[in-house]
C-alpha cells in the first residue's frame, strides 16, 4: 500500500505541474482566466501537503518505527516503575576525548579515501552544485519585470495597454507656468479592460520610476493639461480601447534621469515601460 500511494503521489504531481507550466506559458502570450490562476495555485498547495505526507511515511519506513508494534501500557508495566525511580540521581559523565579524535581522524581519511576513489565524479557533482546555487542565487534576485519601449502593447492584470507617446512640461495650455519646483510628466495611455465586467484602473499601481524614486499620478492639473487629452480619474474601462492622460509631478533635478512607467501588479507578469519623453517646452 505505501509504494502505491507513493505511485499514486508523484503521478498526481507531474500531472499538476505539467498542468501549471502549461497555464504559466499561456501567460505569456495571451490572457488566462483568474479562476484557472486561482485552480493553479490550488492544485500545487495540494500537491505539497500529499508530498508532504509521502516524506512523513517515507520517513517512518527508514527509521523502522513500526506503529501496531508500540504499546505504551505494556513498556509501562514490563519497566516496573517504583515511585523510588522519580528520585533525583546525579550522573557522571566522563567524556573520552582521545577516543572522539581518534574517531573524528579516522572517519576524515576515510573520507579522503573515498574523495580519491571517486575524485572525477565528486568533482562533477560539486561542479553542479555549485552551478545550481549560483543560478538560484542569480534567479531569485534577477529583475523580474520586462523592459518594453513606448507605443508597445503590453497585458497586465485584465487590462491591456500602450504608452503611446511621453511628455513633459513646466506650463499650463495657456503657457501658465505650473509650478517653480516641479515638471510635469505625461503619459499618453491608450487602454482597455479584457472582461464584460467594468474595472477601474487603481492609480496607486501606475507608477513611474525615476533613479530609484516612485511617483502616482496626480489630478490636480486636469484643467491646465486638456489640450492633451482627457486625465484618467477613476473611471470605468469598456473593453473597447479608449486614450487617456495621466500625469505625474516629478521634481526639476530628476527630470533628465531614466523613466520608466509600470502598472505594479503583484499576481501578474510586470511591465517596464522605458519612457523617452517629448520637451513640450521646446515646441
Amino acid at each position: 500500500m505505501f509504494y502505491i500511494f507513493n505511485l499514486l503521489v508523484y503521478v498526481a504531481s507531474l500531472i499538476i505541474y505539467s498542468f501549471g507550466h502549461s497555464v504559466i506559458s499561456n501567460m505569456q502570450i495571451e490572457i488566462v482566466d483568474i479562476r484557472i490562476v486561482k485552480l493553479v495555485q490550488d492544485l500545487f498547495t495540494a500537491g505539497i501537503i500529499l508530498q508532504f505526507i509521502s516524506l512523513c511515511l517515507t520517513v517512518v519506513r527508514t527509521i523502522g518505527f513500526d506503529v501496531k508494534k508500540f504499546d505504551f501500557v505494556k513498556d509501562l508495566q514490563e519497566l516496573n516503575i517504583d515511585e523510588k525511580d522519580s528520585e533525583e540521581f546525579e550522573v557522571d559523565v566522563e567524556l573520552d576525548t582521545d577516543r572522539v579524535q581518534r574517531l573524528i581522524k579516522r572517519k576524515l581519511r576515510h573520507a579522503k579515501y573515498v574523495y580519491i576513489e571517486n575524485k572525477y565524479l565528486i568533482n562533477i557533482l560539486i561542479s553542479f552544485a555549485i552551478i545550481l546555487l549560483v543560478g538560484g542565487i542569480f534567479y531569485l534576485n534577477r529583475d523580474n519585470d520586462k523592459i518594453y519601449k513606448e507605443n508597445t502593447d503590453f497585458t497586465v492584470s485584465s487590462f491591456s495597454m500602450n504608452i503611446e507617446n511621453s511628455y513633459y512640461t513646466k506650463y499650463s495650455y495657456n503657457n501658465k507656468k505650473n509650478s517653480d519646483n516641479y515638471t510635469l510628466v505625461v503619459l499618453n495611455l491608450k487602454v482597455k479592460n479584457n472582461y464584460s465586467n467594468l474595472e477601474k484602473l487603481d492609480n496607486a499601481r501606475m507608477e513611474l520610476i525615476v533613479d530609484g524614486n516612485i511617483f502616482y499620478p496626480t489630478t490636480k492639473y486636469t484643467n491646465n493639461l486638456h489640450d492633451l487629452g482627457v486625465t484618467y480619474e477613476n473611471y470605468d474601462l469598456s473593453e473597447e480601447y479608449e486614450n487617456y492622460i495621466i500625469t505625474y509631478e516629478l521634481p526639476n533635478y530628476l527630470i533628465d534621469k531614466k523613466m520608466y512607467f509600470k502598472y505594479n501588479y503583484e499576481y501578474s507578469n510586470n511591465y517596464k515601460i522605458k519612457l523617452n519623453p517629448i520637451n513640450l517646452d521646446d515646441i
